[in-house]
């Protein structure tokens, strides 16, 4: 493993910021894009959603968990 780390040129710091962000992020990043492709938005909405968490991914995926009930479309009685 150590020898794996050295060619990547990886040492604690490194690890420890993959670890602690960008492994996070990318949960977040997914958990939002499959909320998207479940939830019932209208087509705009979904394609406007998803559209603006892959260009943007996390200040995306925190936009959308604020305003995610707002994109919904209302229950029908």
């Amino acid at each position: 493993m150590n020898h794996l780390l050295a060619f990547l040129n990886l040492g604690i710091p490194e690890l420890v910021l993959i670890f602690f962000a960008v492994i996070p992020a990318m949960v977040l990043w997914i958990v939002c894009l499959v909320d998207i492709v479940r939830s019932k938005m209208s087509v705009t909405n979904l394609l406007l959603s998803i559209l603006l968490i892959v260009m943007f991914p996390l200040i995306g995926s925190i936009l959308y968990l604020i305003i995610r009930n707002k994109l919904k479309e209302p229950a029908q009685a």
